[in-house]
């Protein structure tokens, strides 16, 4: 049986099943859905506020298994678009884009994957500056008083992006290259509203329904 619950990341559906357990189970599989298992005493209430105490696990889930996005063999994604990939060794590095096609020469044919990345950490020091000042102007046009960030690129395995306040700085996981522009400037929105509010408090969201209205709708697409 599925349910909706309203929590304060926004609404999560999620399948409920009654079985012997003593304990109320939470598990998040890796297409994003959500199972509840609960002992046969339990109400549905009981098992909405599990749920929503448990939202931050459910999203930070969500976003891990989101980054493990499924590839076919020979294939990346730029953008959100597929893009074939072609390999040949060569005495210098080089990537270029064209044609529904990533043609790397790397300097090791063993080394393949390091190219991807360092194609991935060169697209997003062109990419993520401009769309970070866009972002920025949009907090000042709301009257947030947050400061034009130093940006950090560094590819990481469970968070697409982190802020540290104190010194003036974020920093945006490289593998966010594979998403539409749009989940870009969600992170960066995000990030950029840590300088306002350091937690994810209502306060926080409220934020970001002001600079970035859609952000829900946009965080869905990340998954």
């Amino acid at each position: 049986m599925k349910r909706k619950t309203i929590t304060e990341i926004g609404e999560i559906t999620y399948e409920i099943e009654r079985k012997r357990v003593k304990n109320l189970n939470l598990r998040v599989r890796q297409d994003g859905s959500v199972h509840v298992s609960v002992p046969y005493y339990t109400s549905y209430e009981q098992a909405d506020r599990f749920v929503a105490l448990n939202c931050r696990f459910v999203e930070r889930a969500r976003e891990k298994f989101a980054m493990r996005s499924p590839k076919k063999d020979g294939a990346v994604y730029f953008l959100g678009e597929e893009l074939k990939l072609s390999a040949v060794k060569g005495e210098k590095f080089s990537a270029c884009v064209g044609g529904g096609e990533l043609l790397l020469t790397v300097t090791d044919e063993n080394n393949v994957q390091a190219g991807i990345d360092r194609w991935r950490k060169e697209e997003s020091e062109k990419l993520f500056p401009p769309l970070c000042r866009e972002e920025h102007a949009l907090f000042k046009e709301a009257g947030f008083d947050v400061p034009l960030p130093k940006i950090c690129f560094r590819k990481m395995k469970s968070r697409w992006g982190s802020c540290t306040a104190d010194c003036g700085k974020i920093t945006l996981n490289t593998m966010l290259t594979e998403k539409p522009l749009i989940c870009i400037r969600y992170v960066i929105a995000h990030e950029l509203a840590h300088f306002v509010v350091q937690d994810h408090s209502e306060r926080f969201y409220k934020i970001l329904n002001i600079v970035m209205p859609e952000h829900k709708e946009i965080r869905k697409m990340m998954r």
